[in-house]
């Protein structure tokens, strides 16, 4: 599949943003994650299969979902971001978060599990 526009393509972004306020792009954001949530939750179920699901319901089926809604997220967000044209830094803001969050997620797992990842092992190995 091909682009049909490029990543950052202002002139799209910025005519929603001048012509919508603040507060719907907002409640954009709340309902494209509300939609996120829930494909979540179905393929969790699916995953353990726990609870019946529609019949022709798959994972694949609701991973495509998953994308697609995921892209909704990413988009809504994108548009709340948009200041004048700017990005207003928060895609390093972004990137700070996401490493200061998938270190803590991974320490939680770490604690709970005892396994650690192996190069840390290696290298603690080395160490002695």
């Amino acid at each position: 599949m091909s682009r049909k526009l490029k990543y950052h393509e202002n002139r799209y972004r910025n005519f929603i943003y001048e012509n919508t306020t603040k507060a719907s792009q907002y409640e954009q954001v709340a309902e494209e994650a509300v939609e996120l949530a829930h494909v979540a939750q179905k393929i969790a179920r699916i995953l353990r299969g726990e609870q019946p699901v529609a019949e022709g319901v798959t994972f694949e089926s609701e991973f495509e979902k998953f994308i697609e809604e995921y892209a909704d997220v990413e988009l809504a967000v994108f548009i709340t971001e948009t200041i004048g044209g700017g990005h207003n830094n928060v895609d390093q803001k972004f990137l700070d978060i996401y490493d200061e969050k998938l270190l803590r997620w991974y320490k939680r797992v770490k604690e709970k599990t005892g396994k650690e990842i192996e190069e840390e092992n290696e290298s603690r190995n080395e160490k002695d």
